[in-house]
């Protein structure tokens, strides 16, 4: 039991220091294994291709929608920036913190459903979000959509986290939105972000120039 608990520590310990060290030199091959160790759903080459922005540009204010295993990752190499994350799973939320404290994480409710994309396409009064004045109040240089859950039916979608990435962004600031091979992400792209601001698509990932 002594020596489980030991590996385990051994394994906590290697995934944050490779996290760690791969948000100061964020590297094809650093990157790769951290996302590996720490089981990051975003491809190492999607990864990348934030990394080149956030650290060309970095201290920034970043916002991303969905809180993960990438939260420590996007945190540290957003080091002295602000870096705040919209999570609507109350539950998940309170795991990602038990593991990093640090992180700013605020809960955010869509009451919404993935069917429901085409008949509030174009009704941006009913896209909008509750969001806390200091996040509502501030333009962001770079927005990731990852969240909420958008895969199978019943789940939010991500309809209101792409209308309002449009909105929060700064002028000249960079979103990225992943699983855009799904129909939901791709049109709500193309109707609020605009096919004329795609900027690179990388994998399952769009990056939009605003």
């Amino acid at each position: 039991m002594i020596r489980e608990a030991l590996k385990s520590t051994l394994r906590t310990n290697a995934k944050r220091g490779v996290a760690s060290l791969a948000a100061r030199h964020p590297t094809g091959s650093l990157l790769r294994l951290c996302r590996w160790l720490n089981e990051i759903q975003l491809f190492a080459e999607e990864l990348t291709e934030i990394c080149d922005v956030v650290v060309r540009m970095r201290p920034i204010r970043m916002l991303v929608f969905g809180v993960g295993n990438d939260s420590t990752f996007w945190r540290q190499l957003n080091e002295r920036g602000s870096t705040v994350f919209l999570e609507d799973n109350a539950q998940w939320m309170s795991t990602v913190l038990a593991r990093d404290p640090l992180a700013d994480v605020r809960l955010v409710s869509y009451h919404t459903q993935i069917e429901e994309s085409q008949r509030l396409m174009e009704r941006p009064e009913l896209l909008q979000l509750d969001l806390p004045q200091d996040v509502r109040g501030l333009r962001w240089d770079v927005v990731i959509v990852d969240a909420p859950a958008g895969w199978q039916s019943g789940q939010p979608g991500r309809m209101k986290s792409i209308f309002e990435a449009s909105r929060l962004v700064c002028n000249g600031g960079h979103v990225f939105v992943h699983d855009c091979d799904r129909e939901v992400e791709k049109a709500y792209c193309d109707r609020y972000l605009r096919p004329d601001r795609l900027t690179r698509e990388v994998q399952r990932m769009r990056h939009y120039v605003l």
